[in-house]
C-alpha cells in the first residue's frame, strides 16, 4: 500500500532519455509512491523490467502516437528517425495535452506533480491547466543545461556569430557556433514546430523545480550556476549517476555475449571499446580511417560498428574495410549489433571509451572509470566533450564533427598514448568513479538530493486536517501514545508527523466506507467541493462498528477520543465505548457559537430575512443567506442531512473541546461557550500552525520563501506594497467576477499577486477562472497572475505583503493573522460571513468589498477601497500588526494558548493511561 502521493511521469521516447528518468521512476517507487507513467504502445515494452519489478505502485497511461505530418505511421521514437527528428517527435507528443487532462479530471486520486523529461518543456502548460507542480527531468549535463538556457533566452545575440562567448557561465566557455547544440542551431523561427520546442526549453527554468541526472564533482560549478543564477526557483535536485542506482545498479550483467569472454583474456586497462551510439552511421571515409588508425595504435580494441540500411551499405556506410578483420584478428574485436555496453564499460580489462560524447555514454564510462577518447559529432556532444576534456581532463579529443575524418596516424598516436596504464586520462577517470560512487553512497551529496527530492514530493500532498494534526504532535511531545484513524488516500497527509514520531504515533488505516452518492476512490472533500461535506461525513459515519472491533481487541486500548467537529457522531462510538469524546474545532469560537444556536433552535431561525443572536456577545444579527452553508443546506429526513444534524448537536455534548483560535482574537465568544457548555473543559490553543512541526511555514507550504519565482519579484517591492489576491483551493470565479476583479486591480493602481484557480475545459469554456484578455501586459511589472498552486503562508510572510483580499476561510484568516497581514474581505460561502464580521467589526483588522459567491464588486469601488486599506498608515494595517504580536504571545511560554494546552494535557493525563485516538 502507498503511503506517498500519486505522481505522473513523462518521459521522452528516446533511449538516452527514457531510461534515466526509469532510474528515477524506480527509485520513487522504492519509496511507495504511486506512480503513472505516460507511454505510446510502440514504447511500452521499454517498461517492462519496471513494471515487473513494481506490479501494484507503477501503472501506465497508454496514449495513441498522435498523428503528424513529418512522422510516419507507426514511428513513435526517435532511433527511427535520428536525432533530426527531435523537433516532430516533440511536437507530436504536445497534442497529447487534452488526453492527459480528460484522464487527470476522471480519475479518483489524480497525481500531486508531474515529472516530464526536459525535452517535453510544453508540459508546464499542462501542469498549470491541471494545478499541479511541473517537475523537469534533465538526462543531460548541467554544463549543456546551462548553455542551452543562455542561447534560447539570447537567440538573436548568439545566432550568425562564428564564436559565441559565454561569460556569465563559469570558467566563461566558448564555442564555435557549429558546436552548439544542434535541437538549437537547428532552430526555424516561425515553423509551428519549432515554436514549441523553443516553448519547451525556455520552460524548464520556469518549472517548480528540476531533477539533474548528474553529481557535484562532476559539475560543481555549473550546478551552483544554474541553481543561484538560471532557475526561477531553487528546487534543482542532483540525483546521478542514476545508472548507479537503476535496476541493475547501472551494468547489465548478462554474462551471455561471447565479448565479455574474449576480454576475461585480456590483461586489465588494456583494452579500448569504440561505440558511436544507436544513431551515428559512419561514412566510408571514416570507417577506414578508423580502421586504419586503430591498426596503427597497436592497441586491443572492440568496435561496436552500427549496421545501415542495404542502400547505405552499397554506398559504404558502417561498411568495415575488406581484410581489416583479418589484420587485427586476436588483438581486436569488430561486432555488428547490440552489445552489453556497460557490462563492457564495467570490466577490468578495458581502459578506454572512443566515443561520441553522448551523456548516457558518459556516465557509463565514469561509472566505470573509463577514459574516454572524445569525437564529439552533433546534439550536445561538443560541450559534453569540453567538459571532459578541459574540465575534468578525463578525456582526450581525437576528433570533431558528423563529417570530419580523422587523421590515421595522429589517431593511432592518440590512441596508443592514452591507453598506457600511467596516462594521466585513466587516473582522472578512476578518480571520478570514486566520487560518482560515493556521491550515490549513504550520506553522499546525490544521495542526500534524492532524499530532500523524495521529501518535497511528498509534502505536495498535505492537506486541511493539518490544524489537528499540529495539536496530535504536541501531544506526542508531551509523550501520549496516538492512534490517528485514516482511510489510505489521506495517509500521505500524516507522513511527517509519523517520521517525526515513529515509535508514539500509530495509524488505524480503515478502508473509506462506500457511498451512492460518493465517486469510487474519492477520500476527501477536496475531489468533491465543499457540498460533499455532507456526503463525506455520512459515509465515514459508516466507520464506527470497525472502530469499536478495533478497540474492543486491542491490548491497551485508547482512554479518550478527539475527533474533527464534522464528526461529532463519534459521540455515539465514545458511548458504547465509555470513553470521553472531545470536539476539535478548526474554525473559530465565532462561528461556533452561531451554529450550536442554529442548530439548537432552528425554528427561530429558520425563514427569517435577517436573524439576530440576542444571546452571544455583541448581539450580532446576520442575513439569513449568510449562516453557515451546513445549516442553511439542511434538508429534513434526508438520511445524510441528519447525520449532519446529529454531529452538530453531538459536539455540543461532547466531553470537552479544542479550539484552533486564541483569546485575544475571540475571548468573549470562548468565555460564551464555555459559560453554555455542561463543563468548563474549552480550551483555547491556536494559533496551532505557530507550534506545528513546522512552526506556522511547512505545515502547508514546505518551502522556504526563495524557492519559488514570485519571491523574486517580492522581493524588489517595498515593504507592505503588495496585495496578495486568493480565494481558497475550492471557489472558481465566474466570467463577470474574474472582469470585475480585474479592473478593481488595475484601478487601485496597487501591486498586486493573483492566485487564479483553474476550472475544467468546460469550466474554462464558460469563463470560470479566465483572466481577462490583455489584462497581464497592462498591469506587467506592477502585477503577478499565479495560475495552480501557490506557496501562499510564504507569500504572506514577506514582508512585501501588506493586504490579503481573501474569502475569510478560517485558516486564510489565521495565516494572514500569524503574518500581521490586514484582509480586505470578500465572503462567499460556509463560515466565511461569520468570520468577515469577527475581523471587520470585531477587531479592525479588514475591510469588506464584496459579499456572496454570485455577487459581482463594483470595479470602481474595490479599486478604491484596496488603494485606501493599502496606505502605509491605514488602521487595519496598524490593527492587523497587534492581532500578530498577540498571536505570537498566545503561544510563548506565557501566553494564554500555551496555558490552556498545559491545562489540556493535564486533564488528559488524568483520564489514565496517557493514550488518545
Amino acid at each position: 500500500m502507498s503511503n506517498k502521493p500519486h505522481i505522473l511521469v513523462f518521459p521522452y521516447p528516446a533511449q538516452g532519455h527514457i531510461l534515466a528518468l526509469l532510474d528515477l521512476t524506480h527509485q520513487l517507487a522504492l519509496r511507495s509512491f504511486t506512480i503513472t507513467i505516460i507511454i505510446t504502445p510502440k514504447n511500452l515494452p521499454t517498461l517492462n523490467p519496471l513494471l515487473s519489478a513494481h506490479p501494484t505502485s507503477i501503472h501506465t497511461l497508454i496514449l495513441p502516437f498522435p498523428s503528424h505530418p513529418n512522422v510516419p505511421p507507426g514511428v513513435e521514437n526517435v532511433r527511427e528517425l535520428g536525432n533530426s527528428g527531435n523537433v516532430h517527435i516533440i511536437s507530436a507528443l504536445s497534442k497529447l495535452r487534452e488526453p492527459i487532462v480528460r484522464w487527470f479530471e476522471s480519475h479518483p486520486s489524480p497525481p500531486v506533480a508531474i515529472i516530464s523529461d526536459f525535452f517535453l518543456g510544453w508540459t508546464l502548460q499542462l501542469s498549470h491547466r491541471l494545478g499541479i507542480p511541473r517537475i523537469a527531468f534533465h538526462s543531460t549535463s548541467a554544463f549543456l543545461t546551462a548553455v542551452l538556457d543562455v542561447v534560447w533566452e539570447n537567440l538573436e545575440a548568439v545566432r550568425g556569430r562564428r564564436v559565441v562567448e559565454f561569460s556569465g557561465i563559469p570558467g566563461a566557455p566558448s564555442f564555435k557556433e557549429e558546436h552548439l547544440p544542434s535541437i538549437f542551431r537547428r532552430y526555424r523561427e516561425s515553423d509551428p514546430d519549432w515554436e514549441i520546442v523553443r516553448e519547451s526549453q525556455l520552460a524548464n527554468s520556469k518549472s517548480w523545480g528540476c531533477v539533474l541526472n548528474t553529481f557535484h564533482a562532476l559539475e560543481g560549478p555549473y550546478l551552483d550556476y544554474t541553481t543561484k543564477t538560471k532557475s526561477e526557483h531553487r528546487r534543482v535536485f542532483v540525483v546521478g549517476p542514476l545508472s548507479l542506482l537503476g535496476l541493475e545498479n547501472g551494468v547489465n550483467l548478462n554474462r551471455s555475449h561471447s565479448v565479455l569472454n574474449w576480454l576475461d583474456e585480456c590483461p586489465d586497462g588494456s583494452v579500448v571499446y569504440i561505440c558511436f551510439g544507436s544513431q551515428k552511421l559512419l561514412s566510408r571515409e571514416q570507417m577506414e580511417a578508423l580502421a586504419i588508425g586503430l591498426e596503427r595504435s597497436d592497441t586491443r580494441f572492440i568496435w561496436v560498428v552500427k549496421v545501415g540500411t542495404n542502400q547505405q551499405t552499397e554506398e559504404g556506410y558502417g561498411v568495415v574495410p575488406d581484410g581489416f578483420e583479418d589484420r587485427v584478428s586476436g588483438r581486436g574485436v569488430v561486432i555488428k549489433g547490440w552489445v552489453p555496453q556497460a557490462a563492457i564499460l564495467s570490466h577490468g580489462a578495458v581502459g578506454g571509451f572512443l566515443s561520441h560524447c553522448g551523456w548516457n555514454s558518459v556516465s557509463e564510462a565514469l561509472v566505470a572509470g573509463v577514459m574516454i577518447l572524445g569525437w564529439p559529432m552533433e546534439a550536445d556532444q561538443f560541450v559534453n566533450a569540453k567538459l571532459l576534456v578541459e574540465d575534468k581532463g578525463a578525456a582526450v579529443r581525437v576528433c570533431e564533427g558528423a563529417d570530419s575524418i580523422p587523421d590515421p596516424d595522429e589517431l593511432g598516436r592518440v590512441i596508443r598514448k592514452s591507453m598506457s596504464m600511467d596516462s594521466p586520462e585513466k587516473r582522472r577517470a578512476m578518480e571520478l568513479r570514486d566520487e560518482a560512487l560515493k556521491s550515490v553512497s549513504e550520506g553522499g551529496s546525490s544521495f542526500k538530493e534524492l532524499d530532500e527530492f523524495v521529501e518535497t514530493l511528498s509534502k505536495l500532498a498535505q492537506g486541511h486536517i493539518l490544524p489537528l494534526l499540529d495539536l496530535t504532535h504536541q501531544l506526542a511531545l508531551r509523550s501520549f501514545t496516538i492512534t490517528i484513524i485514516i482511510t489510505p488516500k489521506n495517509l500521505p497527509t500524516l507522513n511527517p508527523l509519523l517520521s517525526a514520531h515513529p515509535t508514539s504515533i500509530h495509524t488505524l488505516i480503515l478502508p473509506f466506507p462506500s457511498h451512492p452518492k460518493v465517486p469510487p476512490g474519492v477520500e476527501n472533500v477536496r475531489e468533491l467541493g465543499n457540498s460533499g461535506n455532507a456526503l463525506i461525513m455520512s459515509a465515514l459515519s459508516k466507520l464506527l462498528d470497525p472502530i469499536v472491533e478495533w478497540f474492543q481487541s486491542h491490548p491497551s486500548p485508547p482512554v479518550a477520543f478527539i475527533s474533527d467537529f464534522f464528526l461529532g457522531w463519534t459521540l455515539r462510538l465514545s458511548r458504547r465505548l465509555g470513553i470521553p469524546i472531545i470536539a476539535f474545532y478548526s474554525s473559530g469560537a465565532f462561528v461556533t457559537a452561531v451554529n450550536n444556536f442554529c442548530w439548537q433552535t432552528p425554528e427561530v431561525v429558520r425563514g427569517r430575512s435577517v436573524v439576530e443572536f440576542s444571546e452571544i456577545p455583541g448581539t450580532p444579527s446576520f442575513k439569513e443567506e449568510h449562516l453557515p452553508s451546513n445549516f442553511r443546506h439542511y434538508r429534513e429526513s434526508d438520511p445524510d442531512w441528519e447525520i449532519v444534524k446529529e454531529s452538530y448537536l453531538a459536539n455540543i455534548a461532547s466531553w470537552g473541546c479544542v479550539f484552533n483560535s486564541f483569546h485575544a482574537l475571540e475571548g468573549p465568544y470562548l468565555g460564551y461557550i464555555r459559560r453554555k457548555s455542561e463543563h468548563a473543559r474549552v480550551f483555547a490553543v491556536g494559533p496551532l500552525s505557530l507550534i506545528g512541526p513546522g512552526n506556522g511555514v511547512d505545515r502547508v507550504n514546505p518551502y522556504p520563501s526563495e524557492d519559488h519565482s514570485v519571491f523574486r519579484w517580492l522581493d524588489h517591492c517595498p515593504n507592505e506594497s503588495v496585495l496578495y489576491v486568493c480565494f481558497g483551493s475550492q471557489t472558481l470565479l465566474k466570467r463577470e467576477q474574474m472582469e470585475a476583479l480585474a479592473i478593481g486591480l488595475e484601478r487601485s493602481n496597487t501591486r498586486f499577486i493573483w492566485a487564479v484557480k483553474a476550472g475544467t475545459t468546460q469550466q474554462t469554456g464558460e469563463g470560470y477562472g479566465v483572466v481577462p484578455d490583455g489584462f497581464e501586459d497592462r498591469v506587467s511589472g506592477r502585477g503577478l497572475v499565479l495560475k495552480g498552486w501557490v506557496p501562499q503562508v510564504a507569500i504572506l510572510s514577506h514582508g512585501a505583503i501588506g493586504g490579503f483580499l481573501s474569502h475569510c476561510g478560517w485558516n486564510s484568516v489565521l495565516e494572514a493573522l500569524v503574518a500581521g497581514v490586514m484582509i480586505v474581505g470578500w465572503p462567499m460561502t460556509a463560515d466565511q460571513f461569520v468570520n468577515a464580521k469577527l475581523l471587520i467589526e470585531d477587531k479592525g483588522v479588514a475591510v469588506g468589498v464584496c459579499e456572496g459567491s454570485e455577487s459581482i464588486p463594483d470595479p470602481n469601488k474595490l479599486g478604491q477601497v484596496i488603494k485606501e486599506s493599502m496606505r502605509v498608515n491605514s488602521p487595519q494595517k496598524g490593527k492587523a500588526k497587534e492581532m500578530r504580536d498577540e498571536a505570537l504571545k498566545s503561544v510563548s511560554d506565557v501566553g494564554k494558548s500555551s496555558e490552556e494546552l498545559d491545562a489540556f494535557v493535564d486533564v488528559l493525563a488524568k483520564l489514565g493511561v496517557n493514550e488518545v485516538k
